[in-house]
């Protein structure tokens, strides 16, 4: 009788461990692409705004539940420039940037997934050409040149990102209460909810 009990034990455990593995294939299957989240604001104080929009993109390795993971953020800042020649008339600086961070992620259940960043990945890039530089009020004529200021502009806007985006990214250590339905995901990171949307068939 005892020898009967324990193979059916045996055998229930053995089919719980399977549905386990095959919940969490099928969560890596669905998560699979590339994800975009809510435009979101970071920072928002009288002398500056960073908002963001962040893209999640999963790939998953064969027979596995999980894989390698990209964390992209498009930046956009409206910052003013410290310390310039002509402090009466502050420079207004208005630019968009680009944060990444790469890592591998694992399904841990059927509606969670583990992340692991890896934090050497982490790279800001701002285009001094693509960098404006606005006066605040009018300038006298020895005030400062624009178009020379526009690399130490860009300079200071991607160490205000930097600042900004490297404690944000590692927030994602886990995303949890994931539910997918078409191209809509619903779930919580780092106890708040996000929507995010993918363009996959």
């Amino acid at each position: 009788m005892m020898k009967k009990l324990t193979a059916l034990f045996a055998a229930a455990i053995m089919i719980l461990g399977l549905s386990s593995c095959d919940s969490k294939q099928r969560l890596a299957e669905q998560l699979q692409g590339t994800w975009t989240m809510q435009p979101d604001q970071i920072t928002d104080t009288e002398g500056q705004t960073i908002g963001i929009m962040r893209l999640v993109e999963f790939v998953k390795e064969p027979s596995q539940a999980g894989g390698e993971i990209v964390i992209s953020s498009m930046v956009s800042v409206n910052t003013q420039l410290p310390d310039n020649d002509n402090p009466e008339a502050p420079v207004s600086v208005t630019a968009s940037g680009k944060a990444t961070i790469s890592g591998t992620w694992a399904a841990v259940d059927d509606d969670e997934i583990a992340i692991y960043l890896r934090p050497e990945t982490f790279s800001v890039e701002v285009d001094p050409s693509a960098t404006v530089l606005t006066p605040a009020g009018e300038m006298s004529e020895n005030g400062p040149d624009l178009a020379k200021l526009q690399p130490s502009a860009a300079q200071y806007v991607r160490q205000q990102i930097t600042e900004s985006l490297r404690g944000d990214f590692f927030k994602f250590t886990k995303i949890d209460d994931i539910k997918i339905q078409g191209n809509i995901m619903t779930c919580e990171v780092n106890h708040r909810d996000i929507t995010l949307r993918t363009t996959k068939d």
